[in-house]
């Protein structure tokens, strides 16, 4: 099986590629930086898409024109959860991707499968990507209320503040 995801630029389509190639799926992947080519799409089983794309985007017409499954980021990755026997989401207007690394750190132990949606840095505090399907840790993005995908057994709301209305 082969995988297409396309991305505006944000790393969390790259970083949904990778958690994937983890798994043991084929995959490939256009944004802006690397330009987007409707040829692209030819081989793929599926196609997966930010919500910051354009559904007039060259390569999800090809998709269509081939009948191929067109997914969007938030749809996969409440799939992509579903995979494992326990998935934290944390959400929050400010500092989602913070507290994710701080349950990375909290739960290393247990060789979690990390997915965090902002760029987190310090030594240690990278994402993992892992084979155990034991636990899963995520950002639950609000932004188009893409967080209703996942179905989290602990979700985790760090503060509320009107935003992504």
């Amino acid at each position: 099986m082969k995988i297409h995801f396309i991305g505006s630029r944000g790393a969390s389509i790259s970083r949904l590629m990778e958690i994937t190639r983890s798994l043991g799926v084929e995959v490939s992947g256009s944004d802006i930086v690397f330009g987007h080519d409707a040829t692209k799409v030819n081989g793929a089983d599926a196609v997966v898409y930010s919500s910051a794309v354009d559904s007039n985007n060259i390569e999800i017409l090809r998709a269509r024109e081939l009948n191929l499954p067109v997914i969007s980021r938030s749809q996969f990755l409440g799939d992509l959860s579903r995979k494992f026997n326990t998935v934290f989401a944390v959400s929050g207007t400010h500092g989602k991707t913070t507290c994710t690394a701080m349950l990375h750190q909290i739960f290393s132990a247990h060789n979690p499968t990390v997915h965090l949606g902002g760029e987190f840095s310090p030594i240690g505090c990278s994402e993992h990507f892992t084979t155990d399907k034991n636990l899963f840790i995520t950002e639950a993005c609000e932004y188009r209320r893409s967080f209703l995908s996942l179905s989290p057994t602990w979700a985790i709301i760090s503060n509320i503040e009107l935003d992504h209305t």
